[in-house]
């Protein structure tokens, strides 16, 4: 009798301790920004650039984690999403062979301080890569405290689709996640992908995926 309430015991601990993971790491909120009218969704051809991790994120995560997140997001695009999608590697391989990485840097610097797309430069990259438009994927990871010691953290992602023909920002969709420190935090990696799943949620004329 008294190793079967020890084994309950053990089996309520277990419940109590799943339960409070689940809770402690709860997804964030998320929507659909813009969305211009000219953007048709369904077999759209996009290319997805390299995501890249927004200025002012948390530096307590490994350099290039922004890039580790590149197939999951692309993945979940392709599965979840009526648009076509060109892969990253393909995409900076195309921009490598066009002699356009130039054009390419200056456009993401520019854009990045401006908020205003270069016309004629990502006319240029996406004759390059051979696509009506680019998808632009930023990363935002932030910390409070001490992850293990209070500490708390949350991650984010944009996504934005301009338009190649006229230099439109055409879709913007964003997702974020958090979670608890100590035996909640489930780590940088996981966070991420969870908030680029958050966002790719809002994309327009979802798939329904079985």
């Amino acid at each position: 009798m008294q190793r079967f309430n020890c084994l309950n015991a053990m089996m309520s601990m277990m419940l109590l301790m799943a339960v409070a993971v689940l809770a402690g790491c709860a997804t964030g909120s998320g929507g659909i920004t813009l969305k211009d009218d000219s953007f048709k969704v369904k077999n759209a051809n996009v290319a997805l650039l390299p995501p890249r991790l927004a200025l002012g994120s948390n530096t307590g995560i490994v350099i290039g984690i922004e890039h580790k997140a590149k197939d999951v997001i692309y993945n979940e695009l392709t599965i979840r999403t009526t648009s076509n999608w060109i892969a990253p590697d393909d995409a900076v391989s195309k921009i490598q062979d066009a002699n356009v990485l130039t054009e390419y840097e200056a456009f993401l610097d520019g854009y990045v301080r401006t908020g205003i797309p270069s016309k004629d430069k990502l006319a240029k990259i996406g004759k390059a890569i051979g696509s009506d438009y680019i998808a632009l994927a930023t990363i935002s990871h932030q910390v409070s405290g001490r992850i293990g010691m209070g500490g708390y953290r949350q991650a984010g992602m944009s996504l934005q689709v301009l338009s190649v023909n006229n230099g439109k920002l055409v879709l913007e969709v964003s997702g974020d996640a958090d979670c608890g420190s100590g035996a909640y935090d489930v780590g940088a990696d996981a966070l991420i992908n969870q908030a680029a799943k958050q966002a790719i949620s809002y994309y327009p004329e979802l798939k329904v995926v079985k």
